[in-house]
């Protein structure tokens, strides 16, 4: 769940409990030192200044002072003083009546310079405030008795600076270093500041500081920052690590500090100064782990110049951390904001806690059905295209990536001509690599696989004795039932039953994925078996059935890696139940309880999570770890373009949350065309409570990081053709909404890098693919007309980089993605 931002103007910065804690030297706020640090020609431009003198405060008069506070800007010699030790007989608060003579409410900003004692024997800090709203805590240190002043800029929308009366105050803050605890202000100078001029070079150098220890997801992560940025930029931003950063270099670049707080010493002071230490001690220990916090804090180290934070207190935390400033980082005419800034030229400070609600979210990619669409689908993919949509993930904060092999074809199994094929083996071994990456982004990989489902060739030579009883098979589905006891032979290798091939079968998949952290293994969709008693009678025997699987897998997988974990699917036992008029469900999970009753940590129970009679409600009462499945799309369609399904999504992870799920994932084949909706899924999968249009902003916001005028047109594309594919013809006019879509993205697209063009060159297809679509919608009668539009979208297609795999079905495909999106997505699951 993330937290609402906490806001705090500049000066805005002193929590309450401060008031009562020693200060030491907390920085909540960054006070400029130097009487011309806002005052150089050319700087600021000062309208309106006002000295105020001190007159009106306890102090009497400096006869016992040495040092001379009629140093001070006043020129008097009077003071305000304030005592945290009662028996000095100053009171611990001491308050003026301020009048300004002048409105300063129409100013962007106010600067306020104070002028403080700094004592070595009178060493207390004071909180400055300003009718009743804190600005400042002052910590006046010092070797020697002197007058120091410091300047804080302030914007007057988080102040009152209209003319009249104001209320300043101070309160003193015990310190344990000081004999007397006394805290002294003596000069006030109130300036209304117009447009603040900065040096060119400010706001144009920045640093990421790193940890001096950094797990290798992060340090993957950092560097990954480091390119996006210099990316953004146009200009090298270089890695610092927390021992090599210089007051020169704090004082001369904006820095990015990210890392762990226990491994990056640098950002522990920081924070340690802010009095955040340990904000997820109290969380759940997933949240401990994946938790994080980000913060702006600008004039943090000098003037004009800001510190970002991106913190984690355990490695995923801080992986996710820069996550989010990889996602969330703008720039505007070359200067670097975080999009909750709104602007680079924003003095506002920011902190914000990060917590998921699910702890584990995923994306599972099915290869499967045979649909292969060039780089749209993960079959596909080369080694960097892997790298590339791993790193996707772990910028959308997944944990897991799933991917699931079709058992007919896309295995590899040498016996098997169909399915030993260099295709395959490639295939096979990009996933063995891409495992092996994913570990090193800080992602875990899950291998779901059906073991009744087997290579095509090997069922059909022996399909009479072989199959199954169940409606896969029909549909043409080689799905085997596992309890065939006669032998036979293929190509001179021989099995003793269809349990000896099935476990030849997947115990060479699980040999090529043993790296892989979890199995997840489904009895259904397609496999399963249901013969009645003249066969082997599995219809009564199911629950012993998928037992025998998962003892059978999991002992497998335990020789073979033996950290791994599995997970069961169940769906749909909520369908083949009352199909077959035989209930199962109560028996199996008792018996898998019983197996895993000592190891109850190794065993996660998967359903459908919206489903009315999902078996995660069995599940739970005995105790199961439970794994939601969110189906928002019908991957046999083999429609390629993206449905945003925002509604469905944010209803889903809050149903699963309501369930008490551990897990959620959703699923993909076409994730080059549809990334965005594995997006959505992550935001609403961490935040179940997310409003349904703030993932679309914060994906546009991403991808056009360089223009804020991109982003909206693109946040606004994105919700028309979230509504375009979901609600049907009925409800709106298809031909001018898939319009305004297709306008939208090209004047989106347009504003953007044309390497950021060519990334979404899939975008621009899809948005013109809506447009005709749209028109064959409102025009369906015209049969001439849907013949013109038949062409223009083969055509689109086949000049498209992006689709020209599809290309040889868009013609034959054209007329059903009509007549979907006519009734619409929540009418028909495409």
């Amino acid at each position: 769940m993330i937290r609402q931002p906490r806001l705090c103007s500049l000066s805005h910065v002193v929590e309450p409990r401060l008031f009562l804690l020693p200060c030491r030297l907390v920085a909540f706020l960054t006070v400029l030192t130097g009487l011309a640090a806002f005052t150089q020609p050319g700087s600021a431009a000062s309208f309106f200044e006002q000295v105020f003198s001190l007159k009106g405060g306890n102090w009497a008069g400096d006869a016992f002072t040495e040092g001379g506070l009629d140093a001070g800007l006043d020129g008097d010699r009077d003071a305000l003083v304030a005592s945290a030790d009662q028996f000095l007989g100053y009171p611990g608060k001491v308050s003026l009546s301020v009048f300004l003579e002048e409105d300063c409410t129409r100013a962007p900003f106010v600067e306020i310079e104070i002028g403080f004692r700094t004592n070595s024997m009178q060493s207390a800090g004071g909180v400055i405030t300003w009718d009743g709203k804190p600005l400042v805590t002052c910590h006046p240190q010092g070797p020697i008795e002197s007058l120091r002043t410091k300047k804080i800029l302030v914007q007057t929308m988080d102040f009152s600076f209209s003319m009249g009366t104001h209320l300043l105050e101070i309160t003193a803050l015990g310190d344990a270093g000081s004999t007397t605890d006394l805290f002294e202000l003596d000069a006030l100078v109130i300036r209304r500041v117009g447009e603040l001029h900065l040096p060119p070079e400010l706001g144009r150098n920045w640093l990421i500081v790193c940890g001096e220890s950094m797990s290798v997801p992060e340090r993957q992560n950092i560097n990954r920052l480091k390119t996006d940025l210099s990316t953004l930029l146009a200009f090298d931003v270089p890695i610092v690590p927390a021992t090599g950063i210089t007051p020169e270099m704090q004082s001369e670049a904006d820095l990015i500090v990210v890392g762990q707080y226990s491994g990056n010493s640098f950002l522990k002071t920081i924070l340690d100064a802010h009095h955040i230490t340990s904000p997820f001690a109290s969380d759940p220990g997933f949240i401990q782990e994946q938790g994080y916090f980000t913060a702006v804090y600008p004039n943090e180290k000098a003037v004009g110049r800001k510190v970002w934070i991106g913190a984690g207190w355990q490695s995923l935390g801080a992986v996710y951390a820069v996550s989010h400033l990889r996602t969330h980082f703008q720039a505007d005419g070359g200067r670097l904001y975080l999009d909750v800034e709104n602007s680079p030229l924003s003095l506002v400070r920011f902190e914000n806690y990060f917590r998921p609600d699910i702890e584990e979210r995923a994306v599972y990619y099915n290869i499967a059905y045979g649909i292969s669409f060039g780089s749209l689908t993960p079959d596909n993919w080369t080694d960097s295209q892997w790298e590339y949509w791993v790193d996707q993930l772990v910028c959308s904060q997944m944990t897991h990536l799933y991917f699931f092999l079709w058992g007919d074809s896309e295995v590899y199994f040498p016996p098997s001509p169909f399915c030993n094929t260099d295709r395959n083996r490639i295939l096979h071994e990009r996933l063995q690599r891409m495992i092996g990456y994913a570990h090193l982004r800080g992602l875990k990989v899950t291998y779901l696989f059906s073991a009744t489902l087997v290579p095509k060739d090997i069922f059909n030579a022996h399909r009479n004795l072989l199959k199954a009883t169940i409606p896969y098979v029909t549909y043409g589905f080689p799905v085997l039932c596992q309890s065939v006891p006669n032998s036979f032979s293929f190509n001179g290798t021989t099995w003793n039953g269809a349990r000896d091939f099935m476990i030849d079968v997947y115990e060479n998949q699980i040999e090529w994925f043993k790296d892989a952290d979890e199995f997840q293994i489904w009895f259904y969709d397609p496999g399963g078996c249901f013969c009645g008693s003249d066969h082997y009678d599995c219809r009564n025997h199911q629950a012993e059935r998928l037992m025998e699987q998962v003892s059978t897998f999991d002992a497998i997988i335990q020789q073979k890696n033996p950290a791994a974990k599995i997970t069961v699917m169940m769906w749909p036992v909520w369908v083949l139940e009352p199909e077959y008029q035989v209930y199962y469900r109560q028996q199996f999970l008792d018996l898998l309880k019983a197996s895993y009753a000592s190891r109850m940590d190794r065993i996660t129970v998967a359903d459908s999570v919206e489903h009315g009679d999902t078996s995660l409600n069995q599940a739970s009462s005995r105790g199961f770890r439970l794994n939601g499945f969110v189906f928002q799309t019908n991957v046999e369609t083999g429609y390629p373009f993206l449905l945003p399904l925002l509604k469905y999504l944010k209803s889903s992870s809050a149903t699963g949350a309501s369930r008490g799920v551990k897990a959620l994932y959703c699923m993909r084949i076409e994730e080059g065309s549809k990334f965005p909706n594995t997006y959505f899924a992550s935001r609403f999968f961490w935040d179940k409570d997310a409003a349904e249009s703030l993932p679309v902003l914060e994906y546009a916001q991403w991808i056009a990081n360089s223009n804020k005028q991109a982003a909206v047109q693109l946040k606004q594309a994105l919700l028309l053709l979230d509504t375009f594919t979901t609600d049907g013809s009925a409800a709106q006019d298809m031909q001018a909404k898939g319009t305004q879509i297709r306008q939208l993205v090209e004047n989106s697209l347009s504003l953007l890098p044309a390497a950021r063009q060519n990334e979404l060159e899939w975008l621009l297809i899809t948005a013109r693919a809506m447009e005709i679509l749209g028109q064959a919608v409102e025009n369906k009668a015209n049969s001439a007309l849907q013949n013109t539009l038949r062409t223009q979208f083969t055509n689109l297609m086949l000049g498209s980089p992006s689709f020209i795999s599809f290309a040889p079905w868009a013609s034959s495909k054209f007329n059903q993605f009509v007549g979907w999106l006519d009734s619409g997505w929540w009418a028909i699951h495409f």
